[in-house]
């Protein structure tokens, strides 16, 4: 509702671990990286979705960049896709 899509960028990519480590595609812990998780992904077609969100979600995030509604339904259909 408040338009904080760098936020909801976050919580989406959040959610997306937590259901890959429930899958058993990933073993989520604390201290592991991203690029860890990306390591530990054997499907290609799963490892190539999940690297593409990653990039998103480090320059989001941590690059502190803004995204728009727009940027945001597109990068929502990366994350729905995988």
């Amino acid at each position: 509702d408040n338009k904080n899509y760098r936020l909801a960028v976050r919580y989406y990519y959040l959610y997306i671990l937590q259901l890959m480590s429930e899958k058993e595609l990933i073993d989520w812990q604390l201290q592991k990286t991203n690029h860890d998780y990306e390591a530990e992904i054997k499907t290609p077609d799963i490892k190539k979705a999940f690297t593409k969100i990653t990039r998103l979600y480090d320059y989001v995030w941590y690059g502190d960049f803004g995204i728009d509604g727009a940027q945001y339904q597109k990068a929502e259909n990366l994350f729905s896709t995988l």
